[in-house]
């Protein structure tokens, strides 16, 4: 799994601790999920799924460059379930 982090600004020492937390949290929580679904849909391995990270609004998309179909099946469940218990969200950040 890999997450970009977007910013349009430098984050001071104290913020970037803050994004830091923030992002393992979300690993965590993410991978759980991934891993159980790796099982439901015979995925071979994380490491295709990409998020993108927006440091100002703290929100995690899943990212374009995440190949088909998983990226699709990332974008439906997160929309299907109204994100009960999903980390992340479907869009674009500007």
């Amino acid at each position: 799994m890999k997450i970009n982090w977007l910013s349009k600004s430098e984050a001071k020492s104290s913020e970037v601790q803050k994004l830091l937390k923030l992002e393992y949290n979300f690993r965590k929580k993410a991978t759980i999920i991934l891993l159980e679904l790796m099982d439901n849909k015979e995925w071979v391995d994380l490491s295709s799924v990409e998020f993108d990270f927006c440091t100002e609004k703290h929100t995690f998309l899943v990212s374009k460059n995440t190949p088909e179909p998983i990226y699709s099946y990332l974008s439906t469940i997160c929309t299907a379930t109204e994100k009960a218990n999903i980390p992340w969200s479907v869009g674009v950040i500007s």
